[in-house]
């Protein structure tokens, strides 16, 4: 005799860290819909009562007491439908990161996470003690197991659960995206359903926190491992799958076409939830045109709209009149207020300052670096005054070199492109302007001020950077891949430079597996200068 299926929602939804109420308001508006839909069972993401990552919040005792206070009431208010929260517990002095069932007002079950991830942009070993017991309920005549996130990516938990007797698994993630992420969530999902020989289903926190991106892209495997149902990525949404006879089914959707269509998305949506979520009511930038100039004004007005951006001009030499006619263009075919941004006064008072306490060095000239920063305190004044979010847009290339031009990303309030090299920034300036004509051609191809002339450009410097910073990789290392020494020896100087920058810059939505910030700690002061082969 068939058995009657549960129709099972997905809720990836965009959790706000520290809004409790407004999380919890969120997944009991959710489980009604749920319910009206037929379905007997709601899956929301990991943490998603207090958002993620809450960091040292969870350390505050009103923080949880106040999460353990909006769970009794969600319980209470979720009723006809069983509901799977993510959500910080206490019990005694420790802390866990924890999944409850909700079943009429009650706990019916509760899980406590294994894996706590330490690496990377994780830091739950901190704040969290590992628990190390099995959970599976009964909902509508199934036994369902329950884990949450790193614990499918080693074995033991989704073990444990199968040998419960759970014939389901659910899996609640706060995984943050990278290029690549969600083929490697697939592949890790599908060796534990292989392992396990019982389906999953994967859901997936969407969303902007500082510098972590958040994607979605939830999706369920059957226990041949086929895909049976995906979410779009970086969309908030509440889908459907079913589990009867021990099949899963959903619907699925086609994702980005491109790896820069799903970097552009992430971009506009870890601006717009910074925007969004720090109540700031305008994006105020400076521009070089420059094309990182030109993907920024791009990303801002798809981001928030043509009406809430504002667009500032600095005064160029007679050699740079172009990039700033260029600049003026497309702000005003973006429909984006653009205004000169005058800084001789500035300038001029700072010289003369100078001149009087200190002599001119030789074959030095401190005009770039001034202007920068003249360029820089007008800007966050501006901004400051407005209550305006300043948006700085230097690519993780500039930014790693520590170019002169880069000093007034520490003023700014979000650094868009932290995270994007210069080579991905080209790409996706021509995968814009294949969505609308928008950037004038000329600003398609203007490279950013400031970069060191190496063999090969570009591609070489982004190459040099990436094999440093993400795999961490030596000088002969480097060299040996093809890179001329003299040319290494250049670049890895200004690398040092850069490293000093590095940890004052604002947050900004990482795209890598290494990006700076949370998943670049390197000290300001330190010893290790060995660069050159």
């Amino acid at each position: 005799m068939a058995q009657p299926g549960l129709k099972i929602g997905v809720l990836q939804f965009d959790a706000v860290v520290g809004d409790i109420a407004g999380n919890a308001a969120r997944i009991h508006a959710a489980a009604v819909d749920a319910r009206k839909a037929g379905a007997g069972l709601l899956l929301t993401p990991e943490l998603a009562l207090c958002g993620y990552p809450p960091d040292d919040l969870l350390l505050r005792e009103a923080f949880l007491r106040r999460c353990e206070h909006e769970l009794g009431l969600l319980a209470m208010d979720c009723q006809g439908i069983d509901v799977v929260v993510g959500h910080p517990c206490r019990d005694g002095d420790l802390r866990y990161n924890a999944a409850s069932v909700l079943r009429d007002g009650k706990v019916l079950a509760r899980y406590h996470k294994h894996r706590l991830p330490n690496y990377g942009v994780f830091d739950e070993a901190r704040y969290f003690a590992s628990g190390d017991a099995p959970c599976v309920f009964e909902s509508h005549g199934m036994r369902i197991g329950i884990n949450i996130c790193a614990d499918i990516w080693d074995e033991g938990a989704a073990d444990a659960a199968r040998e419960a007797g759970a014939e389901l698994l659910l899996v609640l993630n706060a995984s943050p995206y990278h290029v690549g992420k969600l083929a490697q969530r697939l592949a890790v999902l599908g060796e534990c359903v292989d392992r396990t020989g019982i389906p999953a289903l994967y859901c997936n926190l969407v969303g902007g926190q500082d510098d972590l991106l958040f994607d979605g892209g939830s999706f369920a495997l059957h226990r041949d491992g086929t895909q049976v149902f995906q979410a779009a990525q970086f969309v908030d949404t509440l889908e459907y799958v079913t589990y009867a006879d021990g099949m899963l089914a959903g619907s699925g959707d086609e994702g980005s076409a491109t790896e820069e269509a799903e970097i552009y998305a992430a971009l506009v949506l870890g601006l717009r939830d910074h925007v969004a979520k720090n109540s700031f009511e305008h994006v105020l930038l400076g521009l070089s045109g420059a094309l990182d100039s030109a993907l920024a004004l791009c990303v801002a007005v798809d981001a928030v709209g043509a009406a809430r951006v504002h667009a500032l001009l600095a005064p160029v030499p007679a050699d740079a009149h172009a990039a700033a006619a260029d600049a003026a263009l497309h702000a005003e075919r973006l429909g984006v207020r653009c205004d000169p941004l005058p800084l001789e006064p500035m300038l001029r008072v700072f010289d003369r300052m100078l001149t009087q306490w200190t002599p001119a060095r030789a074959g030095f000239d401190s005009m770039p670096s001034l202007q920068a920063r003249a360029h820089g305190a007008s800007l966050s004044a501006l901004a400051h005054h407005r209550g305006a979010l300043l948006l700085s847009y230097s690519t993780k290339t500039t930014l790693a070199l520590g170019v002169p031009g880069v000093y007034h990303e520490t003023a700014s309030d979000f650094a868009l492109f932290k995270d994007v090299s210069l080579s991905c920034a080209q790409r996706l300036v021509a995968y814009r302007a294949g969505i609308s004509s928008d950037v004038p051609a000329r600003m398609q191809g203007r490279q950013p001020a400031g970069l060191p002339m190496v063999a090969g450009g570009v591609a070489t410097l982004d190459d040099i950077i990436q094999a440093y910073l993400q795999f961490e990789e030596g000088p002969a290392q480097i060299v040996a891949s093809g890179v001329p020494p003299e040319d290494l020896r250049a670049v890895l100087a200004m690398l040092r430079q850069g490293e000093r920058n590095g940890g004052r810059l604002p947050p900004g939505p990482c795209i890598t597996r290494r990006g700076f910030g949370r998943g670049w700690r390197m000290p300001q002061t330190h010893g290790f200068g060995a660069y050159p082969p």
